[in-house]
């Protein structure tokens, strides 16, 4: 398992790191919030580290408002 691996989440994975359901990050995925990547269609979704930090970022920015 390289370091790019490594870096990739579950759905599960960053519900739990976010306080929220499943079905809430899956949410975030449909609306575009969150990019996933994915290694075929139907395949496992994965979300990257980056990915959770940015999002945390932007979502900040908007509560602040």
């Amino acid at each position: 398992m390289g370091k790019q691996q490594d870096n990739r989440m579950t759905v599960k994975e960053v519900a739990a790191l976010l306080g929220v359901s499943i079905s809430t990050v899956h949410n975030y995925i449909d609306e575009g919030r969150l990019e996933v990547w994915q290694a075929k269609k139907g395949g496992v979704i994965r979300i990257t580290r980056e990915q959770v930090d940015l999002f945390c970022t932007v979502r900040r920015s908007e509560v602040q408002r």
